[in-house]
């Protein structure tokens, strides 16, 4: 039975890679570091996002990465302007709603930000919780997640995380949840195999695993 489903933001709700790309190939052309291309990023992208960074070779002891991860999110404002989310969202969320089951959003993404981005989209009404970072630097979200769990009316059994991340896997097990990984998102299918989680290609297949039966597997 699943009774609450916590989704993860960048990737897998909002369809945002190439807006990502976008704003990080300015940070690296503005370094004279080479830029990314999509499938680039999606092989390398990962968490905290500072060891991102400085494998993309950005100098770790002269960068102030506070500033740099508010001139990364001046710079993806602009570009996620066109972004939306995934087509499937709306429906997803909708049928969830009317089988009775919770929503929440446990994001990287500074609080502030994420409430606003959620709100320009329409997708408030459908969320319990919404939980973020309180800085800019997108560093870890275990501890969120953990916080979250003893706010829901539900079992971590119960409870079905669905991310695009590496990092969403590892949090999701935090939190003791079951766990998806969407392949559309900002790590290539590839990478998240090698975790041995299950994927899913669609978001329309999140409905298939909840409610539901037992999903010991997808631990």
């Amino acid at each position: 039975m699943t009774r609450h489903v916590v989704w993860d933001w960048n990737g897998t709700l909002l369809d945002d890679v190439d807006h990502s790309v976008t704003a990080l190939n300015r940070l690296l052309t503005e370094r004279s570091l080479p830029c990314l291309d999509r499938h680039a990023y999606r092989e390398r992208f990962g968490f905290p996002v500072k060891s991102f960074y400085v494998d993309l070779g950005f100098d770790a002891d002269h960068e102030d990465f506070a500033a740099l991860s508010a001139t990364f999110i001046g710079h993806y404002r602009v570009a996620a302007q066109t972004a939306s989310p995934h087509p499937e969202v709306r429906h997803v969320m909708s049928q969830l709603a009317e089988r009775g089951i919770a929503q929440s959003v446990l994001s990287a993404m500074e609080i502030s930000l994420l409430r606003q981005m959620l709100a320009e989209h329409d997708l408030l009404e459908h969320l319990q919780h919404v939980r973020g970072l309180s800085d800019l630097q997108a560093t870890s979200k275990v501890a969120l997640g953990v916080e979250l769990m003893r706010s829901l009316r539900a079992q971590p059994d119960e409870v079905l995380f669905v991310g695009d991340t590496l990092h969403d896997l590892e949090t999701a097990r935090a939190m003791g949840a079951r766990c998806l990984l969407f392949t559309r998102g900002h790590q290539t299918a590839e990478r998240l195999s090698h975790s041995g989680a299950t994927l899913i290609d669609s978001l329309h297949q999140v409905l298939d695993y909840a409610p539901g039966a037992a999903l010991d597997g997808l631990r």
